[in-house]
């Protein structure tokens, strides 16, 4: 019985943890760009497993420009207004924000 307790107790830590932790961002890619106007630029987002960000800030960079959003949550799809149409490669930078037991905190990724 006190076996099955603690095993319980155990695996409900684990969870709490995992939960606890913040969700990476696993993918960030352009998948369309439009000429506009405004010339915008689609992405997708993938998350790992965690909490969610708190938000997010979105910076697009291409050949011929960049462009920059900044979003509450964790959307997977975003629209990011650009300075003109990009011409690939494209690169993508992620600032997610998340909150973490009422402390920020702060990770970078390069999608």
């Amino acid at each position: 019985m006190r076996r099955a307790t603690v095993l319980a107790l155990i695996a409900a830590l684990v969870g709490l943890a995992v939960r606890l932790r913040p969700a990476p961002v696993r993918l960030a890619r352009v998948t369309s760009v439009q000429p506009g106007p405004p010339a915008t630029a689609s992405l997708t987002l993938v998350y790992g497993g965690g909490a969610m960000p708190h938000s997010l800030v979105l910076d697009v960079f291409g050949a011929s420009g960049a462009g920059s959003a900044a979003v509450e949550g964790g959307p997977h799809f975003v629209e990011v207004v650009l300075e003109q149409p990009l011409l690939a490669p494209y690169r993508v930078r992620v600032t997610a924000a998340y909150r973490v037991l009422g402390r920020l905190v702060v990770r970078r990724y390069a999608g």
